[in-house]
């Protein structure tokens, strides 16, 4: 343990340890049944007594968390399960607000914010907006009456019409928003490097000698990226080559489609996530032209289809159980006052470009940012 941590809050200081204590555990500082530190180790580590040590761990014991088997030491306990969704209102429950249960990353996604969360004992509430900006603002004008602890919101491009709830909700419960940064909001946020990842894909296609470069574009963030690559790189910029769309796989075959019979001169073609690019794909071939023959395909997700599609796609890999993660822990430091309510913190998970068949390459390659 490297020198001494700084407690801050209003509770008693074994509270406060024993909640710095859980929020650690949270993050995946030791795993079930490994052997816990010394109460001497952690009075050293926390600069207290150890009588003040001690009375931490015990409630942690007392909780459940720890086990104290005679003569061995004390140990992480087994995290104990529970329903990943319930309406308890008895529950230690976080509301968690997700726009489409459709997309595989979200549920990756879900994965890490449930993970963290049980580790420090809170469940789950789960609403579904379905993309509706007026749902979305019902749950947060209601969150507060639902006697949960605090809000995860995953967000769209329609959220920033919802902001003075969010400011509303965000000066009352802990309040996370993920996926999406919004300055107005004043919350702590956790969004991937959406920028840098579609530079990562444009720049490797113009690498491999391509320079008409078609763009299925949904997020303004892998836009800009998109369009960074091609400056650099002294290329201009055509609006004939960008294409608005919603996300799924149909847009990506109809706008395909239509972009390469009147522009065949196009040599690559990068989604904007991997649906688009699996439509993308059943247009070129539907057109005669083959991938990547004829034609370089990337994705952006690294979703299961992108590994296993007919010709193995390259995309981006955005880390989701880590952002999901990060957006826990975020509120847990919050709901065990770690942290003050009225503080932001701002985390932009790293993205990875994947490299498989579906630019040319004949062997899967990991590209590091």
């Amino acid at each position: 343990m490297k020198g001494k941590k700084t407690i801050n809050g209003s509770e008693s200081l074994p509270q406060r340890i024993k909640a710095d204590i859980l929020t650690r555990l949270a993050s995946g500082w030791l795993m079930p049944h490994a052997k816990f530190p010394s109460e001497q180790s952690i009075a050293d580590e926390y600069g207290v007594s150890r009588i003040t040590a001690r009375h931490a761990i015990l409630d942690l014991i007392n909780e459940g968390v720890l086990t104290r088997e005679s003569r061995k030491g004390t140990y992480v306990a087994e995290i104990e399960e529970k329903a990943t969704v319930s309406d308890s209102k008895e529950l230690n429950a976080v509301l968690l607000i997700v726009p489409d249960l459709g997309i595989s990353y979200y549920y990756r996604v879900i994965d890490g914010i449930y993970t963290t969360l049980r580790r420090s004992g809170y469940d789950i509430v789960l609403r579904l907006t379905s993309d509706d900006s007026l749902l979305e603002r019902s749950y947060l004008e209601t969150a507060e009456s639902m006697g949960i602890k605090g809000v995860i919101l995953i967000g769209q491009t329609y959220t920033g019409i919802n902001v003075d709830a969010i400011r509303n909700i965000n000066a009352r419960l802990p309040f996370v928003m993920l996926d999406i940064s919004i300055d107005e909001a004043g919350c702590d946020t956790v969004h991937s490097d959406d920028v840098h990842g579609a530079y990562l894909v444009t720049k490797h296609l113009i690498e491999l000698g391509h320079r008409r470069i078609a763009h299925l574009s949904a997020v303004d963030d892998r836009l800009a990226g998109y369009t960074q690559a091609l400056e650099e790189k002294g290329l201009a910029y055509d609006p004939e080559l960008v294409r608005q769309t919603h996300w799924s796989v149909e847009e990506g075959y109809s706008e395909t489609y239509k972009l390469m019979r009147n522009n065949r001169d196009v040599t690559a073609v990068f989604a904007a996530n991997d649906a688009l690019a699996a439509g993308a794909y059943k247009a070129l071939v539907d057109l005669g032209l083959s991938v990547p023959g004829q034609v370089a395909l990337a994705g952006y997700g690294d979703t299961s289809m992108a590994k296993h599609a007919a010709v193995p796609l390259t995309t981006v890999n955005q880390e989701p159980v880590k952002a999901g993660h990060e957006a826990a822990r975020l509120l847990i430091e919050k709901m065990l006052l770690i942290r003050p309510l009225s503080a932001v913190e701002n985390i932009v998970v790293p993205v990875r470009l994947v490299v498989r068949q579906s630019c040319g390459i004949k062997e899967a390659l990991e590209i590091a940012k």
